[in-house]
């Protein structure tokens, strides 16, 4: 199997991408790749491909004249972290290897995230550097949440005049977890077009004119272990509101925002030693159930 580099796919390109990565969410029940993927400009792609015996057997809608070569697996590289998704067909097992062989070549410290337990880059060896718990939780009737009235705070959606104040806000709840701390103005307004976000899933907690916190709830479209799923897209108080209530307050706002949107089911990320997190989120009755390791692969 070979693989080909190229700073941008084409749309045949991409297109043979998602339906790989489609077949991989049937197999995982996760999504392999996310938005940035296609989103970040920058990113180096990396295409496993072979010439196939005979037409059969290919990617669905993928059919190419005969002797032409199929995509097999993909990976995505941002060189600005050296951090890497990748999915690939789960009937080709030659793919993953090629393409870490191709990978360290061109990044020897590059670390490739395995979204999951099931996905491809699960078989992936080498060192651990980051473990993210993902938790979840049905929702019943009772998320059907009323407003909150506490400590003279307002919770209300997000306006794109709150822009400038919630990244200030975003940097100070999360100054101890640089992917989010480090939203930029040019990274909000990417989120704030993309196709998901909803103003009413964004939920703003005012006092005294300035942010306190906020709930980014998060729906797509893509099935999350088999069900559609609201994601809690990041949740957070400043450290002086801490304890106050009004974590939970937001949360449960929020989990009544999925409700009505007719979603069942929640789910989140955490950091592994995110201790005071995974309290939290325990004791409001969600639960283990996958985990996304970022790992350096082992060269040999």
């Amino acid at each position: 199997m070979e693989v080909r580099v190229t700073q941008q796919l084409t749309p045949v390109e991409q297109y043979q991408v998602m339906l790989i990565s489609a077949l991989e969410r049937q197999h995982s029940g996760r999504d392999a790749l996310t938005d940035a993927v296609w989103a970040s400009p920058g990113h180096l792609h990396l295409l496993a491909e072979a010439i196939p015996p005979d037409p059969s057997g290919l990617v669905p809608g993928s059919e190419q004249p005969t002797g032409a070569p199929v995509i097999h697996g993909y990976a995505a590289l941002d060189p600005s972290t050296d951090q890497v998704e990748l999915t690939a067909r789960p009937d080709s097992p030659g793919a993953v290897p090629a393409l870490i062989r191709a990978l360290l070549e061109r990044a020897p410290h590059a670390t490739v995230w395995a979204k999951g337990q099931a996905s491809a880059a699960a078989t992936i060896g080498g060192a651990e550097r980051r473990e993210l718990l993902i938790l979840s939780r049905d929702l019943g009737p009772e998320q059907m949440a009323g407003p909150y009235a506490q400590h003279n705070v307002q919770i209300r959606p997000f306006r794109p005049t709150d822009a400038a104040a919630w990244l200030l806000a975003n940097a100070a709840i999360f100054a101890d977890l640089p992917d989010q701390a480090g939203i930029s103005a040019g990274d909000l307004q990417q989120r704030l077009l993309a196709p998901w976000f909803d103003p009413e899933g964004l939920l703003i907690a005012e006092a005294a004119g300035g942010i306190v916190g906020f709930h980014w709830v998060k729906i797509s479209t893509n099935p999350f272990h088999g069900r559609i799923s609201g994601e809690v897209h990041a949740l957070g108080v400043l450290p002086s509101w801490r304890g106050s209530g009004l974590a939970a307050a937001l949360l449960h706002l929020g989990l009544g925002y999925i409700r009505a949107q007719g979603v069942t089911r929640s789910h989140l990320w955490v950091e592994r030693e995110n201790r005071r997190a995974l309290q939290f989120y325990r004791s409001a009755d969600f639960a283990l159930v996958d985990r996304d390791r970022l790992v350096m692969p082992d060269p040999s």
